[in-house]
């Protein structure tokens, strides 16, 4: 079976009045659907940026990415990319948060409407749907943000230190919620972390 993700020879370079800095150099991963991978790393060391490299947001200075067998690009849904803090909007209830990426993709209907309320209810966010993000713990805020990112059912996420902006309890246990979303989703995750504890914890 073919790898659901191929990252072939990646390199990249950033390029500034000072100079050019190389953070990826030849890269090579190859990721399979249901698995669980966790890149481990110090601040600084391109874990970031090889994320935006496979969610097609940057273009590799060398190499290419292949997602199902098709040369990734940057408007491929098949990627759900969750990023350090949770950029829910404070204007909008959790719920219309939730809904932000089907309104963008014009792909709210009947059936997707439907697996967002399973999802809300699931993970005990249900209740709390008219509420706003301000409203909502740290963990809760991330769940949130994770169930929008599932709202589009994508192959793969993307996890990028999602867990950095809470406290240490909170982030354990949000992390052992998220992680048990993701397995009950059955969901191919790439999780980068400067964190190992945290690393192994989530995928427990």
């Amino acid at each position: 079976m073919s790898p659901l993700v191929e990252i072939k020879n990646v390199s990249y370079t950033y390029h500034t009045e000072k100079g050019e800095t190389k953070t990826l150099d030849n890269i090579n991963l190859e990721v399979n659907k249901g698995d669980f991978i966790s890149i481990v790393g110090p601040s600084g060391c391109g874990k970031s940026t090889l994320l935006s490299i496979i969610s097609g947001l940057i273009e590799p200075s060398c190499g290419k990415v292949i997602l199902n067998k098709s040369l990734i690009n940057n408007d491929s849904y098949y990627i759900g990319y969750m990023l350090q803090k949770d950029h829910l909007f404070e204007w909008r209830t959790v719920y219309r948060n939730v809904l932000l990426g089907l309104e963008i993709t014009k792909n709210k209907n009947k059936t997707t409407l439907q697996y967002i309320d399973n999802l809300l209810k699931q993970y005990g966010l249900y209740e709390f749907k008219n509420y706003k993000p301000s409203q909502l713990s740290g963990g809760m805020r991330q769940k949130a943000a994770l169930i929008r990112t599932l709202a589009l059912n994508p192959e793969i996420l993307l996890l990028d230190e999602p867990f950095s902006a809470l406290d240490y309890q909170t982030r354990l246990s949000a992390g052992d919620e998220i992680g048990t979303i993701i397995k009950n989703e059955n969901k191919t995750a790439l999780l980068v972390t400067h964190d190992i504890a945290e690393a192994i914890y989530i995928k427990k």
